[in-house]
């Protein structure tokens, strides 16, 4: 670790973490004056379950809803690892209004699929249940809501059918076993040993699925399903009114919880350890290597603040910066690196992971250790220049404003999914205009100065971890992936990089092509244009993404 980024007096310091749920004395949720989109419509019911309306428009004449349920696989005992997915699949085996399996029977009766139209997922903090309905007619989004109670306490978890959903789980868990799979459960053993979320995985464990029976289920599904631990969720292009008197309708008679809720789990350290680590986890199945400096910083836990939302736009800027060196060291180097990047990712308001990757040939291990780390080190000694910093904030202007130009027709699916991952992990659903305006006085202030101390801290308290995961066999890896880092510690470090000013290639014609051809083709609203060196354009207009123009080039007759 470069002695700018050491802190001695460290030993192992980590963060002890909490799942924090989605407040209900904070709803709608708002805090340290950060608010939501004004455009949802929020509220509880008396028996404490909450809502939110978000109107969109696109696609028109649907209406997408979900239950969130603030309960995921963390907050699982030791004897239920698995139980929160086994419920989620029990769902669709039987309620109190669809007995055994016709829920679905009835549902692809009246126009709905599994999987388009329906459907659940169970993740470590939450479990989701989703349904797509026509915003008009024949009571369609009347049944979409009334199924949405049914999995909210209609569950009835028949013996019979318990035992047969043993045996779907069983095929799903064969079904993933894969080496991307088994690698990240290496990796998360290892970076999160003192952690519950290691120990999480919400597919469980094989020899408690096994045994779990009925009751077991039911003990679980009445402890965590209950009102004030829910979350209806509803974006579409049906009017706000009809949609809150739709849950008013449903969900009012659902009986309030007579206990406390449950305190949330505990999840023990999370964060780096003090000590430099390495892990390598060697697989055949895939032909190369990929080497990671791999840092957890413990977040700071409980609901996002405006502190928090400034550190995530700045750490953005940073693994930007990243990323671009990254990538032109890639470019270089493409003989030796198939791949390179910077990627950071936070799981709410508890830890963000923050990666840096440089892919090769198997042979050319050592050298992805020295170049992930020599690039690391040379922004710890030198910091980022001004040209970097300038053209980060360009790019991450960019595409805030493609975001915010199809904000308008983004999909009742993603806004929906959005709002729910928002509420479940900690966040204020803030629309993108106002992200961009605070986005805007961060540029403002983001210096040479601010660039390095947000690089510093993503990277401690503690020390970053090495790591190599593809078809790499070493006698002693631990011992090998650490001195290879070492090594490329005391490397002489390159000058910082210098501006590097992208031209194209090809600059436009003198004078525009001659058109050969024009025809529209009506019953696919198409026009096709052939131009006389034989280029052809086929152009559409639509509404689908509203304000942006997409691009799509084919050259050549593919295998032919």
């Amino acid at each position: 670790m470069p002695r700018s980024l050491l802190r001695p007096a460290l030993c192992f310091v980590l963060a002890c973490c909490v799942v924090h749920a989605a407040s209900a004395a904070s709803w709608p949720p708002a805090n340290d004056g950060l608010q939501p989109d004004p455009a949802i419509r929020f509220g509880t019911l008396p028996n404490g379950l909450r809502y939110a309306i978000k109107p969109n428009a696109e696609p028109r004449g649907r209406t997408v809803l979900r239950l969130l349920v603030l309960t995921g696989s963390l907050h699982e005992r030791d004897d239920e690892r698995g139980l929160a997915h086994f419920v989620e699949h029990m769902a669709f085996n039987g309620t109190r209004a669809y007995p055994k399996e016709t829920l679905m029977t009835s549902l692809q009766r009246h126009g709905f699929a599994f999987g388009p139209d329906v459907s659940a997922f169970t993740f470590l903090t939450h479990t989701i249940y989703g349904i797509e309905a026509p915003s008009t007619g024949e009571g369609r989004l009347e049944e979409a809501f009334g199924v949405l109670r049914e999995f909210a306490d209609g569950q009835t978890f028949d013996p019979e059918e318990v035992e047969r959903e043993r045996g779907v789980i069983a095929s799903e868990r064969r079904a993933r076993d894969n080496w991307q799979s088994r690698a990240g459960d290496d990796l998360s053993n290892f970076l999160f040993k003192q952690s519950l979320i290691s120990q999480r995985n919400p597919i469980g464990l094989e020899n408690i699925i096994a045994r779990v029976s009925a009751a077991d289920l039911r003990q679980f599904y009445t402890r965590w399903y209950r009102p004030d631990n829910l979350i209806v969720i509803a974006a579409g292009d049906a009017p706000p009114e009809k949609l809150e008197a739709l849950i008013l309708e449903k969900f009012s008679s659902m009986p309030a919880a007579t206990t406390p809720l449950p305190a949330p789990p505990d999840l023990g350290r999370v964060g780096n350890s003090a000590k430099l680590r390495a892990r390598l986890h060697s697989t055949t199945e895939t032909g190369a290597v990929s080497i990671q400096l791999n840092s957890v910083v413990a977040g700071p836990g409980g609901t996002e603040t405006s502190a928090s939302r400034v550190a995530s736009i700045r750490r953005d800027l940073v693994m930007d910066m990243l990323g671009e060196r990254l990538d032109q060291l890639r470019r270089a180097n493409a003989q030796e690196f198939g791949e390179a990047a910077a990627q950071t990712s936070s799981f709410g308001q508890i830890y963000t992971q923050n990666i840096l990757t440089i892919t090769a040939a198997p042979p050319n291990w050592g050298r992805a250790v020295e170049a992930v780390t020599v690039e690391w080190n040379r922004v710890a000694q030198q910091g980022f220049t001004d040209f970097e910093i300038t053209e980060s904030i360009q790019r991450l202007r960019r595409r805030q404003e493609y975001a915010l130009a199809a904000e308008a027709t983004e999909s009742s699916a993603y806004a929906a999914d959005r709002l729910a991952m928002a509420l479940a992990q900690g966040y204020i659903p803030a629309n993108l205009s106002q992200l961009q305006a605070l986005t805007e006085t961060i540029f403002a202030s983001f210096d040479r100065d601010v660039a390095r101390t947000t690089f510093t801290q993503l990277w401690e308290p503690g020390q970053p971890a090495i790591i190599g995961v593809g078809n790499l066999r070493l006698d002693d890896p631990e011992s090998a992936l650490l001195s290879a880092h070492r090594t490329a510690l005391k490397a002489r470090l390159p000058a910082p990089p210098k501006p590097v000013i992208t031209t194209l290639d090809y600059p436009p014609a003198a004078q525009p092509g001659t058109i050969k051809s024009r025809r529209y083709i009506e019953d696919l609203d198409i026009h096709v244009v052939e131009f006389v060196n034989g280029v052809r354009v086929n152009l559409k207009a639509t509404q689908f993404s509203r304000n942006l123009v997409q691009f799509r080039a084919r050259v050549g007759r593919g295998l032919l």
